[in-house]
């Protein structure tokens, strides 16, 4: 039996559009974190409130030949990637953010009834593109404090043997990370023909914990491993959209062949490459991040709000009370969060550590709000 449509019948004489894919009745609509007007302060996105390194903004003053067509092979920023990272070019593809690598996973190696495993309360996408592709989202626990339960995982894992694994580490939106001794856990219970699909959106955040694992080290040990950075969230980047993958060639080429033609612009890749080559922005911005984070987080606790640990750079928070009425007050003082509803978080936002000036100006706000 077929399901019924929800496409409105047709009125005599009238003809309806084309339908679309099956797959797409009922899916979602991704909603970004909502635009700050002038004087307000956007804390939802993630976005690294320090700004790209000066080196960027000076080349980005030298572009020219914009009426040419991008290098679809990003042959420099592979060059200038391979070098930073000791990873050969074949090992890597560029992305217009991660965001569409991940889509290009979904197109490359889903199926309709594929089985997609990833853990409770992971980046919204993952779920998504499992749908769009036709194929099986399937969640694993979490633990009380959010962190990922490992050996539920791995149970799954051994269960379905899906076609895909996401895993964000760390997760957004909650925080949490894996250390070394659970990634090779993990790592060691997938099938060789499983794809692993490790997001370290937020690596160079995590890297400051002694014990967070760098997944590029384990590509030569696991040919079924595709890790996704971005160069959106530390290296302020997020406008230009410019991410990238790291695999074993055999991976990269298939993914190559459902990459758009001139998908990264010649603007995000010449920034790129000027972003790669200041480590010094890059620390500053993470120890910055770090210590601010951890100021908001103990003072949102002095308040009272339970406030969940994070290795990236935003906070997750239990509201106490619904997440949107707690966006709507803050919002009337120019402030603007993530409500964490689409993820079936009613009562929680995340909060993106801001500069000093602006978390002092959200902590203000927040103790105005009566409890």
């Amino acid at each position: 039996m077929t399901r019924a449509s929800t496409r409105p019948a047709a009125q005599a004489g009238e003809s309806l559009p084309p339908a679309p894919r099956p797959e797409l009745e009922g899916l979602p609509v991704y909603e970004p974190g909502r635009a700050a007007a002038r004087g307000a302060v956007k804390l939802a996105s993630n976005e690294n409130p320090y700004g790209p390194s000066p080196r960027v903004l000076r080349a980005l003053r030298s572009i020219k030949d914009i009426e040419r067509y991008p290098d679809g092979s990003c042959l420099r920023l592979r060059s200038a990637l391979s070098k930073s990272l000791r990873v050969p070019e074949d090992h890597l593809l560029i992305g217009a953010g991660s965001d569409e690598i991940g889509d290009l996973i979904g197109r490359a190696y889903l199926r309709p009834r594929d089985a997609v495993v990833y853990p409770k309360y992971s980046f919204i996408r993952y779920a998504m593109i499992a749908r769009m592709s036709g194929a099986l989202p399937v969640e694993t626990r979490v633990r009380a404090d959010f962190s990922i339960d490992v050996a539920d995982l791995v149970r799954v894992i051994r269960f379905t043997r899906p076609r895909v694994v996401f895993l964000a580490n760390p997760n957004n939106p909650t925080g949490a990370y894996l250390a070394r001794p659970a990634l090779r856990d993990i790592l060691r219970a997938i099938p060789p023909s499983t794809l692993f699909a490790l997001d370290e959106a937020y690596f160079e955040y995590a890297s400051l914990s002694a014990d967070y694992p760098d997944g590029i080290a384990h590509l030569p040990a696991c040919r079924n491993l595709v890790v996704l950075r971005t160069f959106s969230k530390i290296h302020a980047l997020a406008g230009l959209r410019v991410g990238f993958a790291a695999a074993h060639p055999s991976i990269i080429a298939e993914l190559h062949k459902v990459r758009p033609p001139f998908n990264v612009n010649s603007v995000a890749q010449i920034a790129a490459i000027a972003a790669i080559r200041d480590r010094s922005h890059v620390r500053s911005a993470a120890r910055s991040n770090a210590r601010e984070r951890e100021k908001l987080r103990s003072a949102l606790g002095e308040l009272g709000y339970r406030v969940f640990q994070s290795a990236g750079n935003f906070l997750m928070m239990d509201a106490g009370m619904a997440g949107r009425d707690f966006f709507s007050i803050l919002a009337r003082r120019g402030l603007i969060l993530r409500t964490l509803h689409p993820y079936g978080l009613p009562n929680f936002i995340r909060i993106t550590t801001g500069t000093p000036g602006e978390n002092r100006r959200l902590l203000r706000a927040i103790r105005a709000i009566p409890r």
